[in-house]
């Protein structure tokens, strides 16, 4: 991989400091691989900006996209542009819907981690702080977006495993 020279775009869908971490991240690990990272954008959330950024980026003409996406059905047409000219598409998180590894043959794969366990073990926390028990609200992100839904559900579910009521 260090003598193929490949060139990478990270397309991100907003600053902060998560996402700059994993950009960082991105960056350390790319360089380790003597890739080259041409692009780093934020489309802020806006589906429109990220189809520009598609654009602007193959422009530089990356042999790979990193993006974190928002919409499984707006980020699948965005990106198509980058399938479509055989760049290879990696997801952080939430894949553009009807995506899978290898389907379309260039999307090489979705990066994440334990969604459900991460909202479990903040549960698990809660439920300390409250041994007796307590009522509990809950703010929800209203937004078909994955790994969202999934730290949701698993909250819920080991929350009521305790003496805590929402």
């Amino acid at each position: 991989v260090c003598k193929k020279k490949l060139k990478a775009a990270f397309l991100n869908w907003s600053a902060g400091a998560y996402n700059d971490a994993i950009v960082q991240g991105a960056r350390d690990a790319l360089a380790a691989m003597n890739i080259e990272l041409v692009a780093v954008t934020n489309y802020n959330y806006n589906q429109t900006q990220l189809a520009n950024d598609v654009r602007d980026v193959m422009a530089l003409r990356p042999d790979f996209i990193f993006y974190s996406g928002i919409d499984p059905t707006a980020d699948r047409a965005a990106l198509q542009p980058a399938v479509d000219a055989g760049v290879g598409v990696v997801s952080l998180a939430n894949a553009p819907g009807g995506w899978t590894t290898g389907k379309p043959s260039n999307f090489i794969t979705l990066l994440s981690y334990d969604t459900q366990g991460n909202g479990a073990l903040l549960a698990r926390e809660v439920a300390k702080k409250f041994p007796q028990g307590a009522k509990l609200g809950m703010i929800y992100f209203d937004a078909n977006y994955k790994i969202v839904n999934e730290r949701e559900q698993g909250f819920q579910d080991e929350i009521s495993k305790s003496n805590i009521t929402m």
